[in-house]
């Protein structure tokens, strides 16, 4: 079962105002760091979450996928530089 407000997990806090719009919609947990969550506790919450925002160094693959039932949506997140 879905809960009325999906919960999204962050594996790491992004600048200024980024999570405005998630939390007016979800619920919104972020790995406080530092550095990356270890791969048990992002199993752990993927496997509640309906949305996961990610670095690009994240490994998600797909055990951790099977172990997520409710997951709908993965968004990378990553800088890049201009030319």
């Amino acid at each position: 079962m879905v809960p009325a407000r999906p919960y999204v997990f962050a594996t790491r806090e992004l600048p200024g105002a980024a999570w405005s719009a998630v939390r007016a919609r979800a619920e919104l947990a972020i790995w406080p760091g530092p550095g990356a969550p270890p791969a048990e506790v992002l199993r752990r919450e993927a496997a509640r979450a309906q949305g996961l925002v990610v670095r690009l160094t994240d490994r998600i693959d797909a055990p951790l996928l099977e172990a997520a039932p409710a997951l709908r949506g993965v968004a990378g997140c990553s800088v890049g530089a201009a030319a």
